[in-house]
């Protein structure tokens, strides 16, 4: 949750206020015939899991084109001691191995790191 930054602003969280978590919202969802709402991300946020990126670029193939575009953009940037990578593996977006951590699987400890504050 953010808190404001300007005295005229005020910020309401009521699912919080509820003590509403994902797992509540997911099953009000699911008892009220929802479909399932993925994890809120940008299309370039780099804690997507293998997964997530999968889901995009088989369901949402414009989606996996801005991200590749994006990643391939942000290689070699002044000021870093290394090349850039969106993907964990650190390799191109469209060459990563999107199956690993499922397959093997492995669980991932930073999949809802995001909070929304990248400033991306």
């Amino acid at each position: 949750m953010r808190t404001p930054t300007a005295d005229w602003s005020m910020h309401f969280y009521p699912l919080v206020d509820m003590k509403w978590d994902r797992v509540t919202c997911h099953q009000w969802m699911k008892a009220k015939g929802y479909p399932d709402a993925p994890r809120s991300a940008c299309i370039g946020c780099p804690y997507r899991s293998n997964r997530e990126w999968r889901e995009m670029k088989e369901q949402r193939p414009d989606e996996w084109a801005d991200a590749v575009e994006f990643d391939e953009a942000m290689r070699c940037k002044g000021g870093t001691t290394g090349d850039l990578f969106l993907h964990s593996s650190c390799v191109p977006l469209s060459e990563a191995n999107l199956w690993t951590d499922q397959d093997k699987n492995q669980m991932r400890l930073w999949d809802d790191e995001c909070s929304g504050m990248c400033g991306m």
